[in-house]
């Protein structure tokens, strides 16, 4: 079965796709000693990784502003043929983790054969000031800071459509606190995945009393949506 991790940056993908990966799911291409942050790989599958970046014409972190609604260039759909062919031959169970194919999931839909999705979101609040700890000068805070609430919409907006999309049988929803705090969660992965699962959390770097941020007071602008959209999640998350 191949597995596709889908979620905002900095809401735990990583985590979901290293957890696969020692639990016997191919989700990387390199050893394990380099799949961290400090080399810069995350639990990341390069090759898709590389296409997904040429999909949006963007090598920056994000991408939201280039979100393609175009027919798939026949030289990159070749590119994921063949990395989904190669990746196939290699073993039964494989995956691959980036947060971008929330934004290009519509193109390796078309690509894939069948396949499940694992879907992760974390609490806005969460995300915001993660973003704001790699900041110093407060004129950069305050920008990347409603940025990344604008991110967090599109990317989790993006995240929930391709959910609400699938069979249940198809698609798992985990919510990121849960994910770190509750074994329920890592039991759902398990019956999901048909595998036993090895943990791969690791608690102390998560701050659990992190759940408000002062720029999400701005919410007020924008109707509501990330409030909203975060009790829509929410909802969707027990459902499944």
């Amino acid at each position: 079965m191949i597995y596709v991790v889908l979620g905002m940056h900095k809401s735990g993908t990583s985590l979901v796709a290293e957890t696969l990966h020692k639990s016997g799911i191919n989700m990387v291409e390199l050893p394990e000693e380099y799949q961290d942050y400090k080399h810069g790989l995350k639990h990341e599958r390069q090759s898709t990784c590389k296409i997904n970046k040429e999909i949006l014409d963007d090598d920056s972190g994000y991408s939201i502003h280039n979100v393609p609604d175009q027919p798939l260039a026949p030289s990159v759909k070749k590119k994921m043929e063949e990395v989904v062919a190669a990746c196939s031959i290699e073993g039964e169970s494989w995956g691959f983790k980036d947060p971008r194919t929330c934004l290009t999931y519509h193109y390796w839909q078309e690509i894939l054969p069948a396949h499940k999705v694992i879907a992760i979101y974390r609490n806005p609040a969460q995300v915001v000031s993660h973003v704001f700890a790699g900041c110093r000068r407060p004129d950069k805070k305050l920008i990347r800071g409603f940025k990344s609430i604008s991110e967090w919409k599109t990317y989790n907006q993006m995240l929930l459509d391709i959910i609400r999309s699938k069979d249940a049988t198809d698609a798992l929803l985990l919510n990121y606190e849960d994910f770190m705090s509750s074994q329920h969660a890592i039991d759902k992965l398990s019956e999901f995945t048909g595998k036993p699962i090895s943990d791969a959390r690791k608690k102390d770097h998560f701050n659990f009393k992190e759940q408000h941020h002062p720029l999400l007071s701005f919410d007020i602008f924008s109707k509501k949506k990330v409030s909203s959209l975060y009790s829509e999640l929410e909802d969707q998350k027990e459902k499944m």
